[in-house]
C-alpha cells in the first residue's frame, strides 16, 4: 500500500504547519495571560466600603473607602456597590459616565451626607447624564434645585 505513506515532498509542509499552529496557540495563552492582568478600570462592578482603602482598584475583594475614588474608575453603565455604613462625601457624576448605577446595601444600612457646611447638594447627576441611586439614604444635603 504506497498511497498512505506520507510524500517526502510534503512531510517538510506538514512540519511548518505544526509549527505554526504552535506559536499561534503560545500566542494566544500569552495574550490570555495579559488580559488577566488588567485592572479593575475595565470591570462593570466597583465596591465601596468603610472599611475600604483607596489605594486599590475598589475590587470586591479590596474595596475603596471613599464613593468619589470609585467614580474615578468608573465607565459608562458601571454598578458601584456601597457597603453598609455612613459615607460623608459630596458625589458628583461626572457626564461621562451615563447609565451608572449607585447601588447601596439597603435603605437603614447605607447613608451618603453631605460633607460640607452650609448648603449644597449631596449627589450631583449632571443634565443629560443617566444614572441611578438606589437602596440607601442621602442626608444633610441642601439645594435650590431640589
Amino acid at each position: 500500500m504506497l498511497w498512505n505513506r506520507p510524500c517526502p515532498a510534503h512531510a517538510g509542509a506538514v512540519a511548518r504547519r505544526s509549527r505554526a499552529a504552535a506559536r499561534v496557540m503560545a500566542a494566544t495563552v500569552a495574550l490570555a495571560a495579559g488580559l488577566a492582568v488588567i485592572p479593575a478600570v475595565a470591570q462593570a462592578d466597583l465596591w465601596v466600603s468603610t472599611t475600604g482603602n483607596d489605594s486599590g482598584y475598589c475590587s470586591a475583594a479590596n474595596p475603596c473607602a471613599t464613593i468619589a475614588r470609585a467614580l474615578s474608575f468608573a465607565i459608562p453603565n458601571d454598578t458601584i456597590h456601597i457597603g453598609p455604613g455612613t459615607f460623608r462625601e459630596n458625589v458628583s457624576v461626572d457626564p461621562s459616565i451615563s447609565g451608572l448605577l449607585l447601588q447601596g446595601a439597603g435603605m437603614h444600612a447605607t447613608t451618603i451626607s453631605g460633607d460640607f457646611v452650609g448648603s449644597g447638594s449631596v449627589v450631583t447627576i449632571p443634565q443629560d447624564t443617566t444614572a441611578y441611586v438606589t437602596d440607601m439614604t442621602i442626608s444633610g444635603g441642601v439645594a435650590a434645585n431640589g
